[in-house]
């Protein structure tokens, strides 16, 4: 896990004439997910990763995966692109290196969050804030050492009180949690978070 998580990533920035390479990262990066996918209830989040995964190919790998309906034609003689190359290049050139310096600023905040950070660090994360791009996010970024649990309880006489079972949440220690792949039991899954809600 750690070995594709830290290594593979990099061959994702290998010029696109390296085909097998990208494929190679591709698979490996996919396999993972299918492998967390077999170990966890995390809905759809593994189906979600691979379809940005599959971007890695190009249009000579996905023509193999798609029904023949599906594949279009190119046109070789389309209208010319009108913008000057360099141009275009300086400009996202440009836009690559802000991303990366607030990405990078980012990073560096949520890795001391609990120093004081200064001013011009917070003005310029709140500034991008709102675009939802460059932001800090981790779903399980804080993992507990023990596991609350919101028991809700019903009654029909008012005497004898009993415990409403969720089916897809864990409940008692002896019993194996059914798998919901990939579906995402909502009212389950934030049953959870209202226990770690101080």
């Amino acid at each position: 896990m750690f070995g594709v998580e830290i290594l593979v990533p990099f061959l994702i920035f290998v010029p696109v004439r390296f085909r097998s390479v990208r494929l190679f990262a591709c698979g490996l990066l996919c396999l993972l997910q299918l492998v967390v996918a077999l170990t966890g209830n995390y809905g759809f989040f593994n189906l979600l990763t691979i379809v940005l995964y599959l971007t890695l190919l190009d249009d000579g790998y996905l023509q193999h995966l798609l029904p023949r309906r599906m594949i279009g034609t190119s046109q070789t003689n389309g209208p010319k692109n009108r913008h000057d190359p360099m141009s275009w290049r300086v400009a996202i050139v440009s836009v690559a290196i802000i991303v990366a310096g607030i990405s990078t600023l980012t990073i560096w905040r949520e890795a001391t969050y609990t120093r004081p950070q200064p001013n011009w660090s917070t003005r310029i994360t709140n500034l991008v804030r709102p675009i939802r791009s460059i932001n800090g996010y981790g779903l399980f970024r804080t993992m507990t050492t023990e596991r609350l649990e919101v028991v809700i309880e019903g009654t029909q006489n008012g005497q004898q009180w009993r415990e409403h079972l969720f089916r897809w949440k864990p409940a008692a220690l002896s019993v194996r949690p059914d798998f919901a792949q990939p579906h995402m039991p909502r009212l389950d899954w934030l049953m959870w978070f209202a226990a770690l809600d101080p």
